[in-house]
């Protein structure tokens, strides 16, 4: 698409920068609104300081990118030929071109020193960790958010605001690619995990609140757990009559597992019992030889 043009900022007929963009519009605003501290937005806001001139001049009009790219690099040379001084910092098109930056350890230090200096004087003020409230106070806090948060929720009813809400990880990136992200988030966690493990007391409390809520239930309580499970699509929980070489249990699975470590000091997972009964494997190292299923007629 032909859409862009080269063009050229000048005071009284003295020309001082060239660019090239496609919307002429939008780029005089920026250059005339900008505050950074480059040589072109100095001698624009000197400029403006003592009301002289800033004139925009279109070079080359209608051209395509790469037409651009080349008569901003040719109309650069030639304006410095010519006796202009001009304020790019380039030789014109694309990326960095004709700057060599030497980045040294002396440079680096002095950039630490002036920013250290900024902030000793109270030039600068750091604000991290500070929360809005405690920057511009309560009321103007709360009248932001609100503004905000209006704002959002407008462009995400018009669509001019895309957001993920309620999409799973899959939807948004692919099965393979939300693998991989969980499968790093499982490692990262496991190397920065810095909480403690529960205790035996706090594994005692929970087993005895399981166990005491499961027998206080009715049994119309639990035909209605099991219909709502089975409405919300999720897997119904089977509850048995347990005899672990001679140990008395009713429950699931898991509350087996709980009750033999609470009353016999057996640790041994849900998923281990389960196989060793369906006969996955012959023995078991907790030393439990044998898990029998009764019938609802007997009682424990």
């Amino acid at each position: 698409m032909n859409n862009f043009l080269v063009y050229s900022i000048s005071t009284n007929g003295e020309v001082f920068y060239i660019g090239r963009t496609c919307d002429l519009h939008r780029r005089k605003l920026e250059h005339l609104n900008d505050k950074s501290k480059t040589y072109k937005a100095n001698k624009i806001n000197k400029l403006k300081r003592i009301e002289q001139s800033i004139e925009f001049n279109i070079l080359h009009y209608n051209v395509s990118y790469d037409e651009s790219v080349s008569l901003e690099v040719k109309e650069i040379k030639e304006h410095k030929e010519a006796g202009f001084q001009l304020t790019n910092l380039t030789e014109g098109g694309e990326g960095l071109n004709g700057v060599n930056r030497d980045f040294t350890e002396e440079w680096k230090n002095n950039l630490k020193k002036a920013r250290k200096a900024l902030f000793d004087d109270g030039y600068i003020v750091a604000n991290k960790g500070k929360t809005l409230e405690e920057l511009i106070g309560d009321k103007k806090a709360k009248e932001q958010k609100e503004r905000v948060g209006k704002k959002i929720s407008e462009g995400i009813k018009s669509g001019k605001i895309n957001h993920n809400k309620g999409k799973t990880i899959e939807e948004i990136v692919g099965e393979e690619r939300a693998y991989e992200l969980r499968k790093i988030s499982s490692n990262i966690a496991k190397k920065t995990f810095s909480g403690t493990k529960q205790s035996k007391e706090h594994i005692d409390k929970r087993v005895k609140k399981q166990k005491e809520t499961i027998l206080k239930r009715s049994e119309e309580e639990r035909e209605k757990i099991r219909k709502l499970n089975k409405i919300n699509g999720a897997k119904s929980i089977k509850y048995y009559n347990f005899c672990v070489d001679g140990f008395k249990h009713y429950g699931t699975w898991k509350s087996l597992s709980n009750a033999l470590y609470e009353q016999q000091n057996i640790k041994v997972s849900p998923v281990s019992l389960s196989d060793f009964y369906r006969g996955k494997y012959k023995s078991l190292k907790c030393g439990i030889k044998s898990i029998k299923i009764l019938t609802q007629e007997d009682k424990l």
